[in-house]
């Protein structure tokens, strides 16, 4: 549904972004114990895990590579094109900001493209 509207809504040449994307070794949701979890919030085939650690975040989705692929890259409409930016001194930054939450290894940029013609 995201993608559906993220695409209908961007004019040809337009790009949106999902940050920060969470991309990890496993499929999984973190639910914090502070907040119900949302209405969509559900992930097939995720393990879901209760948070404590003070993080007042209702929940996060977090992909394995596998289920980005699944969930996310197989359902891109045909005018959306997408790619993956890794921020790879991500340490370094957060070395440079200590007393700040930075975590976003992975950034989603989505480009409306031209709709493809009729075949």
């Amino acid at each position: 549904m995201f993608l559906k509207e993220t695409a209908r809504i961007l004019d040809t040449g337009g790009h949106a972004v999902v940050t920060p994307l969470y991309l990890d070794d496993a499929h999984f949701v973190l639910h914090s114990p502070r907040a119900l979890p949302p209405a969509g919030s559900e992930e097939p085939d995720a393990v879901r895990i209760w948070r404590d650690d003070g993080v007042p975040a209702p929940y996060s989705r977090h992909y394995s590579p596998e289920a980005f692929a699944e969930r996310i890259a197989a359902n891109l409409p045909a005018d959306l094109r997408a790619h993956v930016i890794y921020v790879p001194n991500l340490g370094e930054v957060m070395a440079a900001y200590p007393d700040q939450r930075i975590y976003n290894f992975f950034t989603l940029v989505l480009e409306r493209v031209a709709a493809p013609g009729p075949a």
